[in-house]
């Protein structure tokens, strides 16, 4: 899935033409998809049933989202939230893509 994503969206966008960031861009986008996967079958596992884990979802991603650096600075959150941004798998896919 993410190929076929990364195939459409990294010429739309126009990003550098390159042959060696477009694959570093598709893996940074694996890695993420893995991640997200392997989130998915956490939470799966820990619930008996699939409407318990529907509920669990979003009390998991909203503080991943919220603490990733992408809606707010990460050096403006206060001083004792600041641990939870290490947590979120979003921030490290964030910062490696603003890296390549």
């Amino acid at each position: 899935m993410p190929l076929f994503f990364n195939l459409v969206f990294y010429w739309m966008v126009g990003l550098a033409a390159t042959t060696e960031q477009f694959f570093l861009n598709y893996l940074i986008n694996f890695l993420i998809g893995l991640c997200g996967s392997s989130l998915g079958l956490l939470l799966g596992s820990l619930a008996k049933d699939p409407k318990s884990v529907s509920a669990m979802i979003p009390l998991i991603l909203t503080p991943f989202i919220m603490f990733s650096g992408f809606l707010k600075n990460s050096a403006n959150l206060p001083e004792w939230l600041g641990w939870i941004q290490y947590l979120s798998p979003i921030k490290y896919g964030l910062a490696s893509m603003a890296l390549i």
